[in-house]
């Protein structure tokens, strides 16, 4: 994927030169047909869009407005399902690593449900956007507490646990994206655009090996409900009408 920074506004032109610098990606002035997707600063926040006329709408990750923040607003342990997958309870917060942060709303919901939550991200334009997400959500007085127990890192798992090899959490999160089946229906417009930005983690049974040794409890990995399984049996699933959690327990 070609990706490009938009200056549309001078007012974010220092912004817009440190982002190119950081991610390594061109700093432009006017679209052209150099580039497919641009990254733009606006007052609303770090945006991608399209230049090209594939029907996706622009993308900004919000954890303050709309229906993501409705959704953190009304989470309850009782309700969520990937509270019952991390087993959390009124004296259970575990401290997890979710190594395929995507658009962060699982890591935020967890964070939401009281537990801390590192989360990475090996993709630099998603790592981008979830990282202003967040700056703007410390600035919201909603969101403000709920960032103080998440930190975002740009890397991979498996260099991730190499730079720090004696690290262990209380529990690991595995969300990775897959191809769709031919005959499935199309994903929602933000998915595919997503999964242009990061392809499908064909390196995923790589990840859930490098997370091995490095948590205390368990190891949950969400699937599409009738996928195949990772990597080994589980110790046991929780399903739901669309997705399923497979949970690693470690020896007792």
């Amino acid at each position: 994927m070609t990706v490009a920074i938009l200056i549309k506004n001078t007012q974010f032109l220092e912004k817009s030169q440190r982002l190119a610098e950081s991610i390594k990606q061109p700093l432009v002035e006017s679209i052209t047909d150099d580039y497919h997707y641009y990254l733009v600063y606006s007052s609303a926040g770090l945006t991608l869009e399209s230049n090209i006329d594939d029907g996706f709408k622009p993308l900004l990750i919000d954890f303050t407005h709309g229906k993501t923040a409705q959704r953190l607003q009304q989470a309850s342990i009782r309700k969520e399902a990937i509270a019952k997958a991390f087993s959390l309870h009124k004296g259970k917060r575990p401290y997890i690593l979710d190594c395929t942060a995507g658009l962060g709303r699982d890591a935020m919901l967890l964070a939401k449900l009281g537990c801390r939550v590192d989360m990475i991200e090996r993709s630099p334009i998603v790592h981008a956007l979830l990282a202003d997400a967040l700056e703007r959500a410390r600035e919201e007085p909603n969101t403000m507490e709920l960032t103080k127990q998440v930190q975002l890192y740009h890397d991979d798992a498996q260099s991730y646990f190499e730079k720090h090899p004696n690290t262990h959490y209380d529990a690991i999160y595995l969300d990775p994206m897959f191809p769709e089946k031919k005959k499935c229906a199309l994903a929602q417009k933000e998915m595919q655009l997503f999964k242009k930005l990061v392809g499908a983690d064909l390196d995923a049974h790589l990840i859930f090996a490098a997370c091995q040794n490095h948590y205390k409890d368990r190891l949950v990995i969400k699937r599409p409900r009738l996928a195949p399984l990772l990597a080994q049996q589980p110790s046991y699933q929780l399903s739901g009408k669309a997705n399923r959690f497979d949970i690693y327990l470690t020896a007792s």
